[in-house]
């Protein structure tokens, strides 16, 4: 998308992590309390079990998805991608736990202050 920009506002998590894969830091910014949460891919598996008087019986069973979680974390930028790996998430075989990263870390590695007159509500998509 040449020429947008991203605003992060308030939380950005799960998929709108993959902004920081997209656009470079200067065409992100983020608000004064934005908050950013990754986790692992996981893979939603649905097991279908014997009809019970008329009533299928379905289990759902979230995993990680250890090839989607990987393809995912490359494309993070590298200091990203440290301070992932230093909290144990993203990692093989450590389950599926939460970073979240406040809109100051990313200020540090070029990322922009969200500047926008109070009264101008954000453009909608």
């Amino acid at each position: 998308m040449p020429g947008a920009t991203v605003e992060i506002q308030q939380g950005c998590a799960s998929a709108c992590t993959q902004v920081f894969d997209y656009f470079p830091p200067d065409r992100v910014c983020l608000a004064p309390g934005a908050r950013v949460l990754f986790h692992s891919a996981t893979l939603r598996t649905t097991f279908a079990s014997a009809n019970l008087r008329g009533s299928q019986i379905a289990t759902v069973v979230d995993n990680t998805d250890s090839i989607g979680t990987f393809m995912m974390f490359l494309h993070y930028p590298q200091w990203i991608q440290y301070r992932l790996r230093s909290a144990g998430v993203m990692v093989q075989d450590s389950g599926n736990p939460r970073a979240i990263l406040g809109a100051d870390e990313f200020w540090m590695h070029g990322y922009r202050v969200c500047e926008r007159p109070k009264d101008q509500p954000p453009k909608e998509l």
